[in-house]
């Protein structure tokens, strides 16, 4: 028995010795070549950003970066696939050195190594908030909030709150950022 251990070792000693690899992906084992093909990583990734609405943005990216249900989540380029659960949150993506944001609440995100696709349930470009409107729901909420009534539905209220501060922020962050 040992003798046919030592035999064994012996045998895949000198095939790992043999084996070699060369910058084209061919690898030397023994007497047999390997061919493996070795894939690029993807430059940029396409994002699709849609709500049941309306289809937002169709570009091609550096970076993106989405609210998860469990934090925030950067992708670039070559990212391992993944599904997200999406939550109340900003959105953006960078082409170059420029930024651009969203609002978004709830929906799912598809991560591939070369695309994002964003099914988002509702969805706001930066430039499309209307800022006395996002001050004025926010204020909605504040109030649902402070009042002591059993008609006032709590969980949609903070929710509501949520949404509308998001939105003031990503209004905030486009303005700020703007050239």
């Amino acid at each position: 028995a040992i003798q046919i251990i030592d035999q064994w070792m012996k045998e895949n000693f000198e095939a790992s010795q043999l084996a070699r690899k060369n910058k084209s992906g061919v690898v030397l084992v023994g007497s047999s070549i390997e061919v493996r093909q070795t894939m690029a990583l993807p430059s940029q990734l396409a994002l699709h950003i849609t709500t049941p609405e309306r289809s937002l943005v169709e570009l091609n990216v550096d970076e993106v970066q989405v609210p998860g249900s469990d934090g925030y989540l950067g992708v670039l380029p070559g990212h391992t696939p993944l599904l997200i659960n999406l939550n109340i949150g900003h959105m953006w993506y960078r082409i170059g050195s420029r930024q651009s944001y969203l609002a978004v609440s709830f929906g799912y995100a598809e991560v591939l190594p070369d695309k994002v696709t964003v099914l988002a349930t509702v969805a706001e470009l930066a430039e499309e908030i209307d800022r006395k409107r996002a001050t004025e729901a926010r204020e909605r909420a504040e109030s649902q909030l402070t009042r002591r009534s059993a008609k006032v539905d709590f969980t949609r209220a903070q929710l509501a709150l949520r949404r509308s501060l998001v939105r003031l922020q990503v209004s905030l962050k486009a303005q700020t950022s703007a050239p």
